[in-house]
């Protein structure tokens, strides 16, 4: 027995979203379908014999189930349901109707490491993954992948560009980045992003990038010890080893007095014990 539908004060806008529907041991008959029924308009199907136009009704009404895609009467997504105990619908079950969910989830990580271990320096290339997964229930269209660090780089031969992305699949991009010295003693993350089509986005961030310090700048007041060490005066060395040239060293470097004691030593002669 049916009942009477209920009045609507505003009759709500049906969207077919990439409808897929075939017969059992048959060939598409809708395929990647799409259509959208502005609220208190109306819509003439027209088409050959066997083009789908019975069964396009039937979809929307809910009466044949889609292989996929979305069909939405308001929010209501009519195309994927459960049925309680999971018996087959037999016009007395109660359904629970699946929400319609487009959600990204973006992660980033930092997949090398640098090479002393610690931090990387000048001239050293961080490698980035970026993996873009569908958390939703229906198939995202042209997810636009976007390294939001200036100078990042894709690995060759990817497209940051994903055509479609299923619900729960996941696509990994490579990025590289090469660090300059400006980036020396700064703290800094990699954030990327995933825009589907419809609007759909995802944002993900990696832990903070370990960088070397930047190197002290020189003092330009500061002059050189020549004379490291004890601060003494070195006595330079000199070909002329003779006393003579032991005390014209010692006169240069101002131990006048010195050098005229030590003369005194070379001059006179030690006294001869009887």
């Amino acid at each position: 027995q049916l009942s009477e539908p209920a009045d609507c004060e505003e009759a709500p806008s049906v969207t077919v979203q990439d409808v897929t529907f075939k017969y059992p041991g048959g060939m598409a008959i809708l395929e990647d379908f799409n259509l959208v029924l502005e609220a208190g308009t109306t819509t003439a199907l027209v088409g050959t014999s066997g083009a789908g136009k019975s069964t396009l009704a039937g979809v929307i009404a809910g009466l044949q189930r889609p292989d996929s895609g979305a069909v939405l009467v308001g929010d209501t997504n009519t195309a994927t349901v459960s049925f309680e105990g999971g018996k087959a619908f037999d016009g007395k079950d109660d359904v629970v109707v699946e929400k319609v969910e487009n959600a990204l989830k973006v992660t980033k990580t930092i997949a090398s490491a640098p090479a002393d271990g610690v931090s990387f320096n000048e001239g050293e290339t961080v490698s980035f993954e970026v993996t873009v997964t569908n958390t939703g229930n229906q198939t995202l269209k042209d997810v636009q992948v976007t390294d939001k660090l200036a100078g990042a780089f894709l690995a060759q031969g990817e497209s940051e560009l994903i055509e479609s992305l299923a619900p729960g699949t996941s696509v990994t991009l490579h990025y590289g980045y090469t660090i300059t010295a400006n980036d020396l003693g700064k703290e800094f993350r990699n954030v990327a992003v995933a825009t589907a089509g419809n609007g759909t986005t995802g944002e993900g961030e990696t832990p903070v990038i370990p960088v070397a310090p930047m190197s002290p700048e020189p003092n330009p007041d500061q002059k050189p010890d020549s004379k490291p060490g004890s601060g003494k005066p070195a006595i330079p060395k000199t070909a002329d080893e003779t006393p003579d040239g032991l005390m014209a060293a010692l006169a240069d470097l101002g131990l006048a007095s010195l050098a005229a004691g030590l003369a005194c030593l070379f001059v006179i002669p030690r006294r001869r014990e009887n």
